[in-house]
């Protein structure tokens, strides 16, 4: 009959796009825009560090370890001190997200055990660092803002990137950080003012 056919308006992208939009939980991370900012820049320095150590043939044990123990001091101090000296989730919005980090850490943890007591080369890491930040981001949009579902999917295609580029794995991985936290970060910020 010649009539153009339409989708609903509750179509799969509209409703793709509200999840990715949502944020239940906005006002209780609204001032943790800086805090995003400055752990997404200690990410990428340090995973630069790391590539720049390895570029001048410094041992593998020395390029990552002395710049990723840094690298966890500075975030612990950052958010301890974002956080007026408490490490402990203050509200109900806050116990899933530490639950998440904290898995994703212990995880990442044993990952490193693994690495380090079955002999593999510690650049075996980025592939398995970036599955579990894509798992990270994936499950923190299930509680805060969708558009870290972006950012997960995003962990997960750039895992087998890092297994084929290993020479430049940790600076795509820091990358791929520092753009996730950013985002997150403006979306805050956004929300904040």
């Amino acid at each position: 009959s010649g009539d153009s056919i339409q989708a609903a308006n509750s179509g799969l992208m509209e409703r793709v796009a509200r999840e990715i939009g949502r944020d239940q939980h906005q006002g209780h991370f609204q001032r943790w825009h800086t805090t995003f900012l400055i752990l997404g820049i200690i990410i990428f320095f340090t995973h630069v560090t790391i590539f720049v150590l390895l570029r001048l043939q410094f041992s593998q044990a020395v390029a990552f370890w002395i710049p990723r123990s840094t690298m966890f001091v500075l975030i612990f101090g950052t958010i301890y001190r974002a956080r007026d000296g408490s490490f402990a989730p203050r509200n109900i919005a806050e116990r899933p997200v530490w639950s998440i980090w904290i898995g994703y850490l212990s995880a990442l943890a044993v990952v490193n055990l693994l690495i380090v007591i079955g002999g593999f080369e510690e650049d075996a890491l980025f592939p398995l660092a970036s599955a579990l930040s894509g798992f990270a981001f994936v499950a923190m949009a299930g509680h805060i803002w969708g558009g870290s579902a972006i950012a997960g999917v995003a962990f997960f295609l750039l895992a087998p990137i890092t297994t084929l580029f290993p020479t430049i794995a940790p600076l795509l991985f820091g990358t791929m950080y520092l753009i996730t936290v950013v985002a997150i970060s403006q979306h805050y910020r956004r929300a904040a003012g």
